[in-house]
């Protein structure tokens, strides 16, 4: 699995009509989990978007933004494309009219087989795991 990072800062006054943009070419056969994280100070002010072209990833409702303030979120996605190179294009914007903002971006990459073993080893430890939730109540 390789790692990728991406720090994307948005000026103060950036309007989610035109958004600051950067795009993050990655490798492998899968995006296996796109993971951001939002710093304290955001205040609901900025968003967040994750495209492959035209076509937004996430939030998966379209026309909506990932916000927030003092939140980490790590998604597996598991999303396969045409190609082993693939650019992923991130926008954002910031309503705060005196601080820039910034969005701090994880994106891991898989291949084939580190994909099939994870979820080979997902599928075994399934019924550990429901096991353990039942035993302690979670």
């Amino acid at each position: 699995m390789d790692e990728y990072f991406l720090r994307l800062t948005v000026p103060a006054n950036t309007p989610s009509s035109s958004p600051a943009s950067s795009r993050l070419e990655v490798e492998g056969d899968y995006v296996y989990e796109i993971a951001y994280f939002i710093p304290p100070g955001h205040a609901g002010l900025t968003g967040l978007r994750v495209y492959y072209g035209d076509l937004q990833l996430l939030p998966r409702n379209v026309d909506e933004w990932i916000r927030g303030d003092g939140i980490y979120r790590s998604i597996t996605t598991r999303w396969r494309f045409g190609s082993r190179r693939t650019t992923l294009t991130f926008k954002a914007f910031n309503d705060d009219d005196t601080y820039e903002h910034s969005f701090y971006i994880y994106v891991v990459t898989a291949s084939v087989d580190e994909v099939l073993s994870t979820a080979r080893l997902e599928k075994v430890f399934a019924p550990v795991a429901r096991f353990l939730k039942r035993m302690v109540g979670v």
